[in-house]
Parts: C-alpha cells; sequence; structure tokens
C-alpha cells in the first residue's frame, strides 16, 4: 500500500462539506469602513489636547493671587531673619529660596530691617521688610515665568509690581509713599526717575 493512497482515503472520510455560517458571505462581500480606523486616534488627540489645556490653566491656579500677595506685602512686622545690612539679607535670601536680588549697600531715603521667605501655592516668595519716611513696608520677590529684561510696573488696586530680569517684584499699592521707598531700595536717589 502506497503512502499517497491511504492519505487520500483519510481525507476523503475525514474531509465532507460543511454548510458555511449565515453572515459569512455578507462580510466577505461587505465593503470595510475606514470610519473606525480612524476614530481612535481621533479620540486620542483630543484627549491629549484637553489634557493639555486642563494642565494650562491648573497652572494658572497655582500661582499666589494679588489679595495673597497683598496680604504679605501688608505685614512688615513678620521677618525670620532681623538685619539692616543689605549683604547679609542679600545672602540670607538667597540662601533660603534660590533668589538672587540686587541690594546696593545703602540708601538713604530706604532702610531695610529684616527679611522672611514663605511658600504660597507652591512659590517661593522672599519678603524684604524696610522702612521709608518713617513708615515701614514690605518688597516682595519671586521668580517669574517670564525673562524679560525691564518691564515697566503695573498697579491694580492692591499691589504695584514689575519685572525685571527672573525676578518679579510687588509692593503693596496702599501708600504711594511705602511703594515709593521700595524702589530705593534698589535704586539710588534720582536714578530711573525716582
Amino acid at each position: 500500500m502506497s503512502e499517497s493512497s491511504w492519505l487520500e482515503r483519510e481525507l476523503q472520510a475525514g474531509l465532507a462539506p460543511v454548510v458555511a455560517p449565515a453572515g459569512l458571505w455578507y462580510r466577505i462581500q461587505a465593503p470595510k469602513g475606514t470610519g473606525s480606523r480612524l476614530l481612535w486616534p481621533v479620540i486620542a488627540v483630543l484627549m491629549l489636547l484637553a489634557s493639555a489645556e486642563l494642565l494650562w490653566q491648573l497652572r494658572a491656579v497655582t500661582r499666589p493671587s494679588s489679595s495673597e500677595l497683598a496680604a504679605i506685602a501688608a505685614d512688615s512686622d513678620q521677618c525670620d531673619l532681623w538685619s539692616t545690612d543689605p549683604a547679609r539679607i542679600r545672602q540670607w535670601v538667597k540662601t533660603h529660596s534660590g533668589i538672587e536680588i540686587a541690594l546696593p549697600p545703602h540708601s538713604t531715603s530706604a532702610r531695610l530691617v529684616g527679611a522672611r521667605v514663605l511658600k504660597v501655592k507652591g512659590t517661593t516668595v522672599a519678603s524684604l521688610a524696610f522702612e521709608s519716611s518713617g513708615r515701614r513696608g514690605n518688597m516682595l520677590v519671586w521668580r517669574g515665568e517670564e525673562h524679560a529684561r525691564h518691564a515697566a510696573p503695573t498697579r491694580d488696586a492692591q499691589l504695584i509690581s514689575w519685572t525685571q530680569g527672573e525676578n518679579v517684584f510687588a509692593v503693596s499699592a496702599a501708600n504711594e509713599m511705602t511703594a515709593r521707598g521700595a524702589c530705593m531700595l534698589c535704586h539710588p536717589e534720582g536714578t530711573h526717575g525716582i
């Protein structure tokens, strides 16, 4: 008996015609839809864009508000370091916050009295207490996201703020003389139109 005849008999006995499932020809002959292929990538891109927009909006929520900063600026009696030495205050602020502030050695119109460093909504804020014209005030400094060389002051109901280098500076807008005194901490009299 040859091997091929044995195999043929087994195949004839084991293989018999069968009836195809009812929907088989419909699925074979129906055109394939391309819409479902594009649907999932479009959904993925839309979810990515929505997530990015949400993160962008949450970023603004984590910045200190003007009223929170104004409350800190109004409290000039709170200091972690009491000193009238600008070099010591500058070094202390840099060590405790990483914020670099250029302070001249002295000013005749304004005098530093101390400093403290706070975290406000995840932002490190240095508060420099000073005296000017017999009044106390606070100048706040924090790192900004905009890296402008120098931005003109902006004023809202509670704060006067400006950007210089990578830092944002702010003082309470409640008292014009105190705000002017804050300018004198960094700018000697007669410069910058002060």
